[in-house]
């Protein structure tokens, strides 16, 4: 594949050739149906000078008052230049010494509209003609008693050798041009090019030396060419994002080694107290290592979940789904956690409302939802349970004095928890993750917002999909 730089040179000298043959061909025929104008001109000239020296007489006589001392080109010397004057169409009246015993076609046109042609001259020279059908003038006063409506024909003929030379010079020149042009362009593309990359030369080297640890490097914009500035914006975006992402991955990575060593050591102090006092074990710490494990174990698999959805392998098993059996049974499973923090739970209206969705997935959402509520709402308050009027979105609001706006943008980060919740053993700050994550996977969109300044709602909308609503019978 060619190099762009050989692209633009092949593209260059195929759009110069174009240009200049079009551009040549039209002026090459411009100069020569000029050059043909005035040579006819001159035509016309010499057959008027003819046509006012010829005369009728009695009887259709025709008398030439010229010789070739005053047109000195017609001579037999120079056979250059040719006439031939007929009347009645075929009667030859007198021919030019240069024809000798030849004639010329008999051809003409009217005297204002005389005919012109392109031949062969006697001498074997290309030549150019004029035909004129005239009527000749009376010789004296008494015109009208001579032959009214009596006619001569008027051929002129001559060489074109002076055209000829001049458009073959003109020819030479265009040709001249246009291959000075073909040679020389790709020079000076080349080192317009060469001028116009340094900028981009300059960019790529750059970016050779930007790493990990040095994406805060923006590129400025302002010192760059005008073409350029779109990439490098675009560049600079690609940096922000990138190291946005490392930094989460760094974050990931402290969050994972914070969230397992706590438990691990944990485990590791019951056990060194198991070893060295063996008649102190218990049921308690039993009880506490099965409580750790599962700990672990649910936090394993939240990471598990989030691998498989960032790298697309979560499968789909898509089902009619009841919204009203989901939210009842999740409920269920942290209705006794409810009426220990003394929380109400109002549903709203959700009978029928059918949803196609993968449900195994769905439930994880609705679970994490639900529990997120139920252990972060304010005790002794309300969880408002209910879709909105158009079937569309699923909303779960409650109070939390916990959390304020600066929080929501961090409300689905992973491992993220205020830092009054990290004494909770129970939640590890990836529930939020799991579901927006599963949420985008089957469609879904899921959002957070404050309605007011501690009334806190969470939105699950069905986008791009039709809502199903069937009603009770």
């Amino acid at each position: 594949m060619l190099s762009i730089k050989a692209r633009l040179v092949l593209l260059t000298l195929l759009s110069i050739t174009s240009i200049f043959g079009i551009c040549g061909f039209s002026i090459y025929h411009f100069a020569r149906n000029n050059l043909v104008e005035e040579f006819d001109q001159r035509l016309r000239v010499q057959a008027y000078s003819i046509m006012t020296s010829t005369y009728q007489r009695r009887e259709e006589k025709v008398e030439v008052l010229f010789t070739n001392r005053f047109l000195t080109e017609f001579g037999g010397n120079q056979r250059r230049a040719f006439y031939q004057i007929w009347k009645n169409d075929t009667e030859l009246v007198k021919r030019s010494a240069s024809l000798g015993e030849n004639d010329l076609p008999n051809l003409s046109g009217l005297e204002r509209e005389p005919k012109y042609w392109d031949l062969q001259l006697p001498n074997g020279l290309s030549g150019r003609a004029i035909g004129i059908r005239y009527e000749p003038r009376v010789r004296g006063r008494r015109e009208t008693e001579y032959n009214v409506g009596f006619k001569l024909t008027l051929v002129v003929a001559t060489d074109v050798h002076e055209i000829e030379a001049t458009l073959a010079g003109f020819r030479n020149l265009l040709l001249f041009g246009g291959l000075a042009t073909l040679v020389l362009s790709p020079v000076f593309v080349l080192i317009a090019l060469g001028s116009g990359l340094r900028p981009l030369k300059g960019l790529v080297g750059r970016m050779g030396k930007v790493d990990a640890r040095s994406l805060e490097t923006h590129f400025d914009e302002r010192r760059l060419p005008v073409e350029l500035r779109p990439i490098a914006g675009q560049l600079n975006d690609l940096f922000t994002r990138l190291q946005k992402s490392f930094e989460r991955e760094r974050q990931f990575s402290a969050d994972v080694s914070h969230e397992l060593r706590t438990p691990i050591a944990a485990m590791l102090n019951i056990a060194e107290v198991g070893i060295k006092w063996k008649d102190s074990e218990s049921k308690q710490d039993y009880e506490a290592v099965r409580n750790i494990s599962l700990e672990m174990q649910q936090t394993v698999n939240h990471l598990m979940d989030l691998s498989r959805a960032d790298s697309g392998e979560l499968e789909l098993n898509l089902e009619r789904v009841s919204l009203e059996e989901v939210v009842q049974e999740n409920w269920s499973r942290h209705e006794t956690i409810a009426t220990n923090r003394k929380l109400h739970v109002s549903f709203g209206n959700f009978q029928g409302i059918m949803w196609e969705l993968d449900r195994p997935m769905f439930e994880r959402i609705i679970d994490n939802l639900i529990e997120n509520a139920v252990y972060y709402s304010t005790e002794g308050t309300e969880v408002d349970i209910r879709m909105t009027e158009n079937t569309s979105s699923l909303v779960i609001c409650n109070r939390c004095e916990d959390l304020d706006d600066s929080d929501l943008e961090k409300l689905f980060n992973r491992f993220w928890r205020k830092d009054s919740a990290r004494s909770s053993y129970l939640h590890r700050g990836l529930g939020l993750s799991v579901a927006s994550a599963f949420a985008s996977r089957l469609g879904l969109r899921l959002e957070a917002h404050f309605k007011q300044s501690d009334l806190f709602e969470i939105r699950l909308t069905r986008v791009g999909l039709e809502i199903e609503e069937t009603q009770r019978q």
